[in-house]
């Protein structure tokens, strides 16, 4: 981590390196080799059952589509507080909006959910700075989106791998800061809005959703992305709930407009394409990031969904496909 931050300093990141460098100063040194042991690092362990491209569908989109399910739905306009519900008997996860490469920008350019994330949490820096590809400087070797070409991030042409980064800490809050305003703000002025905190025993949950061409209705609500958007919470739902049944905790998806910022996805279609994945899989979420109206929204599109009653997987994507077009009125 140190050789990393060494290298941001080098490259003119040196807000970056401020960031990542008081993250790790909240531990010392013996306190951070304690975390990095104790944390576990869990990929998707079957890729190829998500799969999905213009000639094949995973085998799980034959399968029936739950009549009832013990999911529960929560939402609220802020983001992460990282605050737990109940670990005793809750396993709960903070989904990363991963690019397709883990940690996306955060020891290069660029700031806003991941390499927020990333800048926040001492555990996640250090595995990114284990993990860097030698080609590719600041970025990491670890993929969460992986196809045959160059294309991988766009609809269709990459397949989900999830990760779960168990038992991390939070050491920071960088408030006041996103997106453009990073590289306007000063670095005294960063170092002031990075407020120390600890917030220990974190769940990490990376997938990436896939990047649209254009901020269009048309292909936000078309059926291809919608399987994409789908396939993508599925898998990755599908490993955090595996790894809540290991603990015999429910489980608990901390999520948002994953992929609906520069990805230029719909916001209320991730809502209903990871609010489904979660019905699927008996999981429980939380949606942070949406208004009441855009929640009401959400679950009116849900209820009218589960209304038509859909025997497959498949058969509620087209279904869903069709509500997205009649409802979503503004992109």
């Amino acid at each position: 981590l140190q050789a990393a931050i060494a290298a941001m300093n080098k490259q003119s990141y040196d807000k970056k390196a401020a960031l990542v460098q008081k993250a790790e100063d909240q531990f010392t040194p013996a306190q951070l080799n304690a975390e990095l042991a104790a944390m576990t690092v869990t990929p998707c362990a079957n890729p190829s059952d998500y799969v999905l491209t213009k000639t094949q569908t995973p085998a799980y989109f034959g399968n029936a589509f739950l009549q009832s399910s013990t999911s529960v739905a929560t939402s609220t306009p802020h983001f992460y507080t990282y605050i737990p519900s109940n670990p005793s008997t809750i396993q709960e996860y903070w989904v990363d909006y991963a690019n397709r490469v883990l940690g996306g920008g955060c020891f290069t350019e660029g700031f806003v959910q991941e390499e927020k994330m990333v800048c926040e949490i001492p555990g996640l820096a250090a595995l990114i700075a284990a993990n860097l590809n030698v080609n590719h400087p600041g970025w990491c070797a670890l993929r969460t989106r992986l196809g045959t070409g160059s294309n991988d991030n766009r609809v269709l042409q990459g397949n989900p791998i999830p990760w779960i980064v168990n038992g991390v800490t939070r050491t920071l809050n960088v408030k006041n800061c996103y997106g453009t305003q990073f590289d306007k703000i000063s670095l005294q002025q960063l170092m002031k809005d990075a407020v120390p905190v600890k917030q220990p025993g974190l769940n990490i949950l990376a997938m990436a959703a896939p990047k649209l061409l254009q901020r269009s209705l048309p292909e936000q609500t078309n059926i291809d992305t919608i399987r994409d958007l789908f396939n993508t919470a599925y898998a990755g739902f599908s490993l955090a709930k595996a790894s809540a049944d290991q603990q015999k905790k429910s489980c608990l998806i901390n999520t948002g407009p994953l992929g609906a910022g520069v990805f230029n996805n719909n916001k209320i279609v991730v809502y209903l394409a990871q609010r489904l994945a979660a019905y699927q899989l008996n999981a429980d979420i939380n949606l942070c990031g949406y208004d009441a109206q855009e929640a009401q929204l959400g679950e009116s599109i849900f209820t009218k969904l589960i209304a038509t009653n859909p025997a497959t997987v498949n058969d509620m994507l087209n279904e869903l496909q069709k509500l997205a077009a009649q409802y979503i009125l503004t992109p």
